[in-house]
């Protein structure tokens, strides 16, 4: 994989529409923002990969719960098999409060990499404040400018 930058969001929508994984193509609120931010720091598909820290898809018959500490933990230690898959990587975007917790267990792991923190890209986080989108455009501008060196 020559990815270079990682966008690390939370969870799986809590919906049952198709496709049930994570692709900047999903029709998604959250993904067509994304989509749009990265287009505006130009970077390119193959530059980046998206993963969720608790990538699992959500029981849709249970009622929505946060995702506990134990989950990040689980999340976490999936992820470090993906990270072992990705050798070109240098940048892990945290999109979001929940991958943010997941950072210090990155850092243990591939201490190497640069961590940047971001706002999530779901509309009920850009529309808080009109500085949101230029926070998370910056934030992907900066990490493709640290994965080029």
């Amino acid at each position: 994989m020559d990815a270079r930058i990682l966008i690390l969001l939370e969870s799986p929508a809590r919906d049952s529409s198709w496709p049930r994984f994570v692709s900047r193509d999903n029709a998604g609120p959250a993904q067509r923002n994304l989509k749009r931010f990265l287009e505006q720091a130009c970077l390119a598909r193959e530059q980046t990969i998206l993963w969720n820290l608790y990538p699992w898809l959500p029981d849709l018959g249970s009622p929505a719960q946060a995702i506990s500490r134990s989950k990040i933990i689980e999340g976490v230690e999936l992820l470090k098999e993906v990270l072992d898959l990705l050798p070109r990587l240098r940048v892990v975007v945290l999109a979001g409060r929940v991958a943010q917790r997941g950072a210090p267990g990155i850092e243990h792991y591939r201490p190497e990499l640069r961590l940047l923190a971001m706002p999530h890209p779901s509309p009920l986080s850009v529309c808080q404040h009109p500085d949101v989108t230029k926070e998370i455009v910056s934030t992907l501008t900066r990490a493709a400018q640290l994965a080029s060196v």
